[in-house]
């Protein structure tokens, strides 16, 4: 059976449990970046980056006609460079929307040449402080023709189902990422059925009608919305609803030269709602077409019960914790940050090096410690006032190599 991951963030302010108003970023992913950044030379130039940064502007200053905001923007596969992956986060959180693109090949020290999906994911601490998780994800199955132009570049394809898939529970909303070709999978699509309001696919693909196929399949066997986002010269980047014909394809856009969006709102509360019914109050329904065989109704109530505000605690822990690890011979390294008691989230570190050696070390440093700090028994540099001891766990989440962490109360 295939495994994955359950993530969870910002859970305490379920402010998309209704609706999430999505954004689909229509731009190009040219042949020249791509190959460039395999090759050890990704482009950096300012023409690039001006162009994202004003596309960016233009998302976080859009509003609709009832004044409500972007909650989730999506690129294609590959269309962003690793070097400007903290540039986004920090976007992410400072703007308060979510961020799904595909990160450019990045060859590793193996010379496996990785490519990666990343999902920014902002929230609220319950001091109402803005934070951000970012997770990324190395990609399952890489596609036929994506493995004959790597290797015949002289690099290797990691393994296959190296890295779990991943079920986010972000502020209220279930949703599952797939890159590109793992939607051609079968088993890979039917994961997640009705555990999600939505699945995203990050594409740069050129067989639009194949995938056109996959993903209406998709929306109707999962019951579920599929968004779209494909390479702006292919086209096809769309959100598919699973409704009758005429409905399923509310937003579609392909084409241009200059960097843009198109935003829609999709109805979570009213998927759920009609998904908890049976086939008698389904079939009359002008929105959705009836849920099929295999829908558990547990799954569907799950995610309804997302939208209920746990209860919350004013008490916290905060904590600055500076290190160095010299047996390794790496620099020093420091992390800040409030936990609440019920908040899942992730520890941050800022270092000189961004070695994979070094963020192992790292991420077990701090899960040791921090967790002895929690109960109390330990003490490091730094702040450590500690308001009480409450009794938590560290839960690692397997096995995405990012050091992230969930903290649950017991």
């Amino acid at each position: 059976m295939i495994s994955y991951s359950v993530i969870k963030v910002g859970l305490n302010d379920p402010d998309l449990h209704k609706s999430v108003q999505i954004a689909l970023a229509n731009v190009p992913v040219l042949l020249d970046q791509v190959e460039a950044s395999y090759l050890g030379s990704p482009i950096l130039d300012r023409r690039r980056l001006k162009a994202l940064t004003s596309l960016l502007n233009d998302i976080s200053q859009y509003r609709t006609q009832a004044q409500k905001k972007i909650d989730l923007v999506v690129f294609p596969e590959v269309s962003i460079p690793h070097a400007w992956q903290g540039m986004l986060v920090a976007w992410a959180r400072k703007h308060n929307i979510g961020v799904i693109c595909g990160l450019e090949h990045r060859v590793s020290r193996h010379n496996e040449a990785l490519n990666e999906v990343l999902a920014a994911l902002p929230y609220k601490t319950q001091k109402n402080r803005l934070a951000c998780l970012a997770i990324s994800r190395l990609k399952r199955s890489y596609s036929p023709e994506e493995v004959f132009v790597l290797e015949n570049e002289g690099l290797k394809v990691p393994p296959k189902n190296r890295d779990a898939f991943q079920l986010i529970r972000w502020r209220g909303a279930s949703f599952a990422i797939y890159n590109c070709y793992e939607l051609a999978s079968i088993e890979d699509r039917g994961l997640f059925k009705g555990k999600v309001d939505f699945i995203i696919g990050t594409e740069s693909n050129e067989d639009v009608n194949y995938f056109s196929n996959i993903v209406e399949s998709a929306a109707r066997d999962l019951h579920c919305y599929v968004i779209q986002v494909n390479d702006s010269q292919f086209g096809d980047s769309r959100i598919v609803s699973p409704s009758k014909t005429e409905k399923m394809n509310p937003l579609r856009i392909k084409g241009g030269e200059n960097l843009t969006f198109l935003t829609m709102r999709l109805d979570l509360k009213g998927l759920r709602d009609h998904q908890r019914k049976g086939y008698g109050l389904q079939k009359d329904s002008k929105a959705f077409k009836p849920t099929p065989p295999g829908i558990k109704r547990a799954d569907v109530l799950e995610r309804i019960r997302l939208g209920v505000v746990p209860p919350t605690s004013s008490k916290c822990l905060r904590f600055i914790v500076v290190f160095s690890i010299p047996h390794f011979g790496l620099p020093p390294f420091e992390a800040e940050r409030e936990v609440s008691p019920r908040l899942c989230g992730s520890f941050d570190w800022h270092s000189e090096t961004k070695s994979r050696r070094h963020q192992h070390c790292v991420a077990g440093v701090l899960i040791t410690t921090i967790s002895r700090l929690a109960r109390g028994r330990g003490s490091a540099a730094g702040d450590n006032r500690l308001s009480r001891k409450p009794k938590l766990q560290w839960e690692s989440l397997p096995p995405n190599r990012n050091g992230v962490n969930c903290l649950h109360e017991l």
